[in-house]
């Protein structure tokens, strides 16, 4: 403590008193174990606030600085609210440890005003801030005890706490200075309304940093270090104005007229923005409880996307960071909340369990989480035994025999299904069940069974279809088991439109059904029941998890007591076949460890050093693997599970190209009924494409991540989400009309 006063110039006498600081002198050398030490709690802000600060004028930079200081003064303040509280006695035989009230926290707030240097330059503008809390607190009783919960409610209510600092800077740079606020389309992050999007871009510097080192020639290994030496030290040696003039040397780069931008983003609170914000009272004009529950808990990006349970702790941040103008305090804040969840038809609440102790421990879902559910429960429990897709045993067991003469290549060594996958394919086949559900492991033959079912059906007279989350498994199902198939998407689209294809549909096979969110699966489930169609689902729930919110499977497949599938027909690597084993039995450590230890999984410390690593193993096989770029499609796949991630990898792929002369500029395609022409540069390896156009490079490798539901011309093939394929030439079209499409029997 002493040594952090004399760096920051403070008295500690002058701020404890003589006496308290000769006292904690007395116990400077002892030490009592706390296991954690402390956290480390970021304030961060977007990319254009630091900017209006680094190229304001002295003056103006000062106040937009202690604008957000004093946001943050007041964040920490509520963090302490939500979890600076201790726990006396013990959660054990029975006993509940109670919660005790503190001082608050103890800690410090340290503020940093830019990004570490890059290439010996100054670093870009970052204002942020490092709140750091020791994990001790002075309870009510006097004594000194770890935070409570084991700072579980510090974690709880990080998000809370970065949404309310940002909408408390909102509201008083929006009084204060008449600055706007919007949404970046991409990012979904508040930017201040008049700073350049080049600029925000120019001063991001860090990921091409690690992009070009990475394209050094090293060795897998050496690439994980790659992130953490870039981490430059910073230089202090320089001073406060030699910082702002790099920046404004930058920014006069990137923007024709620095101080004009600076003037329309800060406009001053008489400024032209100054009246647009206000209502008929004077105020800004906030959204109802009814809006703001509306956008939180929208199906795309919303607290139900892909989780069936949330907190009110969760709830407050999305609540928070949904106020366009701010919030003018907690209180606001949590009124608001309360207001919120109480809007009829979206939170439902949930029992709270054993979180009492915790801040804001109130669980819900929504509405439309709990309706799927009961749908799926209700349909799987109410069409057993219904005699949907019903055959004989005697048919189905020549249905069987007759797929395995088909599979059969040599007489000597006839094709023989296992003893799972015929009870399986028998069970679908005969026992009538309108929702039947097979729980398969990876590599068990599911498709196998398919494949049999399906020829035991048709031969029957009944019309097979399938359902998959993406085209390609669609088009693989359809390829692999004979299933004519389409994406759930597609199914979904039919079905509001009128169901001409749930019509004309015996039975519904749903591949990967664990995938689909239940939502999705409940209105399949719906349409298929009115149609009287057998579905079908295949999957495993500890596999893939749903894409959006999941579970439904797994309990149908309880109400159907459906079959499962557990002999590995497909792996034959020892390790990995053992790791698989373990994984799906709960053993995830071992699975991870198992992996390891043998050179499948490598483990680094960050984010950068992630992509550098995997930047670096994807150039070396690429590098290594033989055929043309078809077979390095087939074999080499760079998965990340955010898309921001994908993006910074597929970027970094391409510039790696480019650096080694691989790919030759850049051209955008229009694809088969597309609207728009022009669009920002795709990239490789992996890339997604937009839903009407194309950008590639010469000998890149591109993939969509959405499918092209637009009309297509005839002869014309539609694009599809995971779809795959190398560019290998490039033409500009300079005629009339739109670009001619390859026909479907060119090569």
């Amino acid at each position: 403590m002493e040594k952090l006063a004399e760096a920051s110039g403070v008295d500690l006498a002058a701020l404890y008193g003589r006496s308290h600081v000769a006292e904690a002198r007395k116990y400077a050398d002892a030490r009592v174990r706390v296991g954690n030490r402390g956290y480390d709690v970021t304030l961060d802000l977007s990319k254009t606030y630091s900017t209006a600060v680094a190229l304001a004028g002295e003056g103006m930079s000062e106040q937009l600085r202690e604008t957000f200081l004093e946001a943050a003064r007041e964040t920490f303040g509520a963090m302490e609210g939500w979890a600076a509280y201790a726990m006396a006695g013990e959660h054990v035989g029975g006993k509940i440890a109670d919660r005790v009230d503190t001082s608050g926290f103890l800690g410090w707030m340290t503020v940093h005003y830019s990004a570490r240097p890059v290439g010996g330059e100054v670093g870009d503008p970052h204002l942020h801030v490092h709140g750091n809390l020791a994990n001790m607190v002075l309870a009510e009783d006097g004594k000194w005890r770890t935070v409570g919960a084991g700072g579980c409610d510090i974690l709880r209510h990080t998000h809370a706490a970065d949404s309310f600092v940002k909408a408390r800077l909102r509201q008083a740079t929006g009084k204060r200075f008449g600055m706007r606020w919007e949404r970046h389309a991409e990012t979904g992050a508040w930017e201040v309304v008049g700073i350049d999007e080049d600029l925000r871009r120019a001063f991001s510097r860090r990921n091409a940093q690690i992009v070009a080192a990475a394209a050094d020639d090293a060795t897998a290994g050496e690439q994980k270090l790659i992130a953490r030496q870039l981490a430059e030290g910073k230089d202090t040696t320089i001073t406060k104005a030699d910082v702002r003039a790099a920046w404004r040397a930058r920014a006069e780069e990137a923007v024709d007229d620095v101080d004009a931008m600076i003037r329309r983003a800060i406009p001053g609170p008489e400024g032209p923005h100054g009246p647009c914000v206000a209502g008929p009272g004077g105020g800004p004009v906030m959204p109802s409880p009814e809006e703001i529950a509306a956008f939180i808990w929208r199906r795309d990006g919303g607290l139900a996307a892909s989780r069936k349970a949330v907190t009110r702790a969760d709830v407050l941040a999305r609540v928070i960071d949904a106020c366009p103008f701010g919030v003018p305090d907690l209180a606001a804040a949590e009124a608001l909340t309360d207001a919120v969840l109480a809007v009829d038809g979206e939170a439902v609440a949930l029992p709270t369990g054993g979180m009492a102790h915790l801040t804001n421990p109130q669980r819900y879902t929504h509405a439309t989480i709990l309706a799927a559910e009961q749908t799926i429960a209700k349909s799987a429990a109410e069409r057993l035994n219904e005699g949907a897709a019903q055959l004989t045993v005697e048919v189905a067991e020549m249905a069987v025999a007759a797929f395995e003469t088909s599979r059969t290549t040599d007489p000597l060594r006839p094709f023989v299904m296992s003893d799972e996958q015929r009870a399986a394919t028998l069970r679908f086949l005969t026992a009538g069940h309108g929702v039947d559900v097979l729980r398969g492991k990876a590599g068990t033959g599911k498709t196998t069974i398919m494949s049999a079912a399906r020829m035991g059906w048709e031969a029957a007279g009944l019309r097979v279809a399938g359902a998959a989350t993406a085209a390609v498994a669609a088009s693989k199902l359809r390829a692999e088991s004979g299933i004519t198939s389409a994406t759930v998407a597609t199914w979904l689209v039919d079905i509001r439109d009128g169901g001409r294809r749930m019509a004309d549909t015996d039975v519904l096979v749903l591949e990967e059904a664990a995938m689909v969110d239940d939502r999705d699966v409940a209105e399949l489930l719906t349409a298929a029941a009115e149609y009287g169609v057998k579905v079908v689902e295949i999957g495993d729930w500890a596999q893939l998890k749903a894409i959006g919110v999941g579970g439904g499977f797994k309990r149908a497949h309880e109400i159907t007591g459906g079959l499962e599938l557990s002999e590995n027909r497909r792996q034959r690597d020892t390790v990995e076949r053992a790791a698989l084993e373990a994984w799906l039995a709960g053993g995830r450590r071992t699975a991870l460890a198992m992996l390891a230890e043998h050179g499948r999984v490598h483990a680094v410390r960050t984010p950068d050093e992630a992509y550098a690593a995997m930047l670096a193993a994807w150039k070396d096989t690429a590098g290594r693997l033989e055929g043309d770029v078809h077979d390095q499609i087939e074999d080499l796949v760079v998965l990340a599970a955010r898309n921001a991630d994908v993006q910074v990898l597929n970027l970094g792929a391409r510039e790696l190209r480019k650096k080694a002369g691989e790919l030759t500029g850049g051209h955008t395609f229009a694809l088969a009924g597309a609207s728009a022409w022009s669009w920002p540069p795709a990239t490789t390896s992996g890339s997604s494409a937009t839903t009407t156009g194309v950008a590639a490079a010469v000998t890149s490798t591109s993939s969509t991540a959405t499918a092209d539901r637009s009309p297509t011309p005839p002869r014309a093939e539609p694009l599809s989400n995971g779809a795959a394929w190398p560019t290998t030439a490039a033409t500009r079209w300079n005629g009339p009309g739109s670009p001619p499409t390859r026909s479907p029997s060119a090569p």
